[in-house]
């Protein structure tokens, strides 16, 4: 029979009302679970879009906004893919023929042939666009209707509060998770990390990898489980 010693030390988390770290590496499927869309990204869904661009730096959310944005498209029945160009990669290589709509993520990193090779097979389709710089004048050049959403500007204090309570419920134990954030610990971090999220989410990650007790998670947990915390290099 195994001890509760040796259960507890392959599956730490479980004590805690917890499958695993919930701020821990993500699949595809499992960041769209955690997803929490700021309203005016529901708003935009809602009412429809030609073509869309997210704005924003590294760790803000853009990645995570065109993931759901996509699996949304897909559950309503739109041909919908995406590719994210990694660093020194400057074209695309989705054969976006048969879609409806193409995410390109990091589209920031396209040169200009590629780019007019985007527009030209892409001119009965939807583009989503997740950049760093605005591609206005772009969609301008080629005529093409664009709303943009700036995604820093919509992360707040009470959607902090609402990523925190999903990374939880999504990574719950069928008897729930046996911890929670209390306000201390949600204006610790909101204050510290503002619309940082990656930021936000390394800092989680090293705070649970210590956690033991149930409860509340307060602002001074936070700030001595943190203490000796370095972030990564190369993480922005």
């Amino acid at each position: 029979m195994t001890s509760d010693a040796t259960f507890d030390a392959f599956f730490p988390f479980h004590k805690l009302g917890l499958t695993k770290n919930p701020f821990g590496a993500l699949s595809q499927e499992e960041w769209v679970a955690v997803t929490v869309p700021p309203p005016e990204l529901l708003s935009v869904l809602d009412s429809g879009f030609e073509n869309l661009q997210i704005i924003g730096h590294r760790g803000r959310g853009k990645s995570t906004s065109l993931l759901w944005l996509c699996d949304q498209l897909i559950m309503s029945g739109k041909r919908t893919a995406y590719e994210r160009l990694p660093r020194w990669h400057f074209d695309y290589h989705t054969d976006i023929t048969d879609l409806d709509t193409f995410a390109l993520d990091e589209a920031q990193r396209l040169f200009v042939l590629n780019q007019h090779r985007l527009f030209r097979d892409s001119q009965d389709k939807t583009l989503i666009i997740g950049t760093h710089m605005s591609w206005k004048r772009a969609f301008r050049r080629y005529s093409r209707e664009l709303t943009t959403i700036y995604i820093a500007d919509h992360t707040n204090h009470d959607l902090v509060r609402q990523i925190l309570n999903k990374r939880l419920s999504v990574f719950a134990t069928k008897q729930g998770a046996q911890i929670y954030f209390d306000d201390s610990a949600v204006g610790y971090l909101w204050e510290t990390w503002r619309e940082n999220l990656r930021g936000m989410e390394w800092f989680l990650y090293h705070c649970m990898q210590k956690r033991q007790d149930t409860g509340a998670i307060t602002a001074q947990y936070l700030e001595t489980s943190g203490a000796d915390y370095n972030e990564p290099a190369g993480l922005y």
